[in-house]
């Protein structure tokens, strides 16, 4: 695939694509704390950051990658101050341990779909493949 292509791969809707892949990247759609059958996940906004993590590490599988491959994560939380320390809590349990963290940008919205209170929205870097 030569930069300038993009490639979408997983389900598709008239919301947009789950995965594009281009230029050495792989963007990811928001992803929200649901569960495999795309119910939201009852709990905390705790329960759904990991059920939401759970979401793009499917969606990375997809193209064979993990979170180890994330670069940038943004973060859109309802109830900034009331979930922000729960919330990093959360997050910073499921990122790996082994590579360094992706960086990040967290931002307090007034709403988000279907009325949850945490959604990711991912960059990759696609792995270098031996010649």
């Amino acid at each position: 695939m030569f930069m300038g292509q993009r490639k979408a791969v997983g389900p598709a809707s008239v919301f947009g694509s789950d995965v594009i892949v281009s230029g050495g990247l792989v963007f990811s759609a928001g992803a929200v704390g649901e569960d495999e059958q795309g119910k939201l996940v009852e709990g905390t906004v705790r329960d759904r950051t990991k059920a939401a993590m759970q979401v793009v590490e499917r969606r990375l599988a997809t193209v064979g990658l993990d979170w180890t491959d994330v670069v940038h994560v943004t973060i859109y939380l309802s109830k900034y101050e009331q979930d922000f320390a729960a919330f990093n809590q959360a997050y910073a349990e499921g990122l790996p341990k082994d590579v360094p963290p992706p960086v990040r940008i967290c931002v307090g919205v007034a709403a988000l779909y279907a009325g949850t209170d945490v959604e990711l929205s991912v960059v990759a870097a696609l792995r270098e493949t031996a010649a």
